[in-house]
Parts: C-alpha cells; sequence; structure tokens
C-alpha cells in the first residue's frame, strides 16, 4: 500500500510515484509511466488555471490518469484488432474484451473530468477554490491622491487569454 503523508497546508496534491501503479521494465511499461506523469502535469495545470486545484483531488486525478492510460492501452488493441472478434471457443462473433474495456475506461474517465469540472460542458457546474480576502484599501493612499490598486476584475471563462 502506498501511503503519502500531505502537508495540507499545500496546494497541489503529490504526483504518485508512476512506478508502483504501472509496473514492469518493458519499454511499453515506462512509455505509459511517461504517459501517465505527462496526463497528471495536464490536469493539475488545468485544474489550477480555473482555480480548482485542492489537496483532496489527488486521489480523484489519479483514478482520472489511470483510466486515461487504461483507455489508451484498449484502443491500441482495438485498433489491432478491431471492436468484434471471434470468440475463443466456439468461433461465434463477439465484442472485443479490449473494446469492453475501452468503453469502460471511457465512462469512469468522463465520470471523473465531470467530478473534476474539468470537462468544456462541467466548467460552469464546479465552483473554484476559495482564496482568502484582499486586505482591504490603504486610507493613507486614498487621502494622499496617489492611485490605488484596481479592484479585481472578475474572470470570464468565456473570453480568450490575452497571453494565448
Amino acid at each position: 500500500m502506498n501511503v503519502i503523508a500531505l502537508d495540507p497546508t499545500a496546494g497541489a496534491p503529490p504526483e504518485p510515484d508512476w512506478t508502483k501503479e504501472v509496473p514492469g521494465r518493458s519499454k511499453a511499461a515506462a512509455a505509459e509511466r511517461v504517459a501517465a506523469s505527462q496526463y497528471w502535469g495536464v490536469v493539475v495545470r488545468e485544474l489550477r488555471s480555473v482555480n480548482r486545484l485542492a489537496l483532496v483531488n489527488g486521489h480523484a486525478i489519479k483514478r482520472l490518469v489511470l483510466a486515461w492510460l487504461i483507455y489508451d492501452r484498449a484502443a491500441a488493441q482495438v485498433a489491432r484488432s478491431g471492436p468484434v472478434v471471434k470468440a475463443p471457443k466456439t468461433g461465434t462473433p463477439m465484442h472485443s474484451p479490449w473494446y469492453t474495456a475501452m468503453t469502460q475506461a471511457g465512462k469512469t474517465a468522463a465520470t471523473i473530468e465531470a467530478e473534476l469540472a474539468i470537462t468544456p460542458r462541467s466548467r460552469g457546474d464546479g465552483d473554484p477554490i476559495p482564496t482568502p480576502p484582499r486586505p482591504a484599501r490603504n486610507p493613507y493612499l486614498s487621502r494622499s491622491g496617489l492611485p490605488s490598486p484596481p479592484p479585481p476584475s472578475p474572470t470570464n471563462e468565456d473570453e480568450p487569454d490575452a497571453s494565448a
């Protein structure tokens, strides 16, 4: 069992040790570990950009990354053999077990993505993590005639980012 001590003051969950989650010495296992680390980074950056990253999201992010890995692995097998294969004993057509695993992993990933509010459709459902209030205006600056800092502008996710 992989137990990690969490710092409650930290904002981002620690990335799992992918060598324990995806064991093996093959090139395929190494490639999956690299993909898992990249997927983890994508999700963490996405949640951080919309102010929804919390320490408690770590396990959900891990489950999402593993669902994406299973989906990728199963989709590659379905691409090789097709969604319908012959049954081993009877030879009658049946759904490929890889196709079943792929569709189930896709459903699992979609559910977790909605829970984390990272899909475009679910972005309006999740609330941002509350941030501490800004300090009150400095009364000295308001009397001295110096300009006070502008109030924070509300972020609108529908408008394109100026840096993009």
